[in-house]
């Protein structure tokens, strides 16, 4: 359990420490794909709404499965 927190919280500093992603004039939307185990969703769900909200014009796109499976 200890472990999991651990991670969650590395990912959450990884990401709000980022600097904000702004696109050049007349450049698309960015995609940002994250890719998380399931049982992650809840706090990458969070995380993932306050990086997009400090980063107008990147849009997160979350994938959740089993780890396995990522």
């Amino acid at each position: 359990m200890k472990e999991k927190l651990l991670v969650v919280i590395a990912a959450a500093l990884a990401l709000l420490g980022m600097p904000p992603i702004s696109p050049a004039k007349g450049m698309a939307e960015q995609e940002l794909i994250v890719s998380a185990a399931a049982s992650l969703t809840n706090a990458f769900q969070e995380i993932a709404g306050k990086f997009a909200a400090a980063n107008p014009g990147t849009k997160v796109i979350p994938n959740f499965a089993a780890s396995g499976a990522l």
